[in-house]
């Protein structure tokens, strides 16, 4: 009874964390939006890396692996109404980076890649390796409490 009430009352701290992060994240980023609406520096890819001018958005493969396309990505757990672990919340994403490109926001609930749920004890990781030999990624997310897919092409 007693572990019962405890897990309880973590899972409740957790999910204040979570909230508190999700309001101090869109508050960096309507005050980054204010920032990034003045000309500054583009994404540090090479050209051609990110190819957004198509029906989706294209990466060259070999951009798959380099730390640069993750290093923005910052996720929490995040818990459905009944506390249970659903996906990761996507928080302190840049506008320019490469997510962001390829079509990630902030506060979206990412549920799982290529049809692979994530799972929160292998951590978001495991399921983008998935992506390395893939022509095509696919996420499965909740964005304002809709579920959507969002997806992109990956090219040698």
């Amino acid at each position: 009874m007693r572990l019962a009430v405890e897990l309880q009352a973590e899972r409740a701290r957790t999910d204040l964390l979570a909230e508190r992060i999700e309001l101090l994240s869109e508050e960096i980023e309507r005050l980054r939006s204010r920032r990034d609406r003045r000309p500054g520096p583009q994404p540090t890819f090479p050209d051609g890396m990110i190819d957004t001018s198509g029906e989706l958005p294209t990466l060259k493969r070999s951009l798959l692996p380099e730390t640069s396309l993750w290093q923005n990505l910052r996720v929490v757990p995040h818990r459905d109404g009944d506390g249970a672990f659903d996906g990761f919340r996507v928080f302190g994403l840049r506008p320019r980076s490469a997510m962001a490109q390829l079509g990630l926001n902030n506060g979206d609930v990412l549920h799982a890649i290529n049809g692979s749920p994530l799972a929160m004890d292998e951590g978001i990781g495991g399921s983008m390796a998935s992506m390395f030999d893939a022509d095509r990624v696919q996420m499965a997310l909740t964005r304002r409490g809709e579920r959507i897919d969002v997806a992109f092409l990956v090219v040698d």
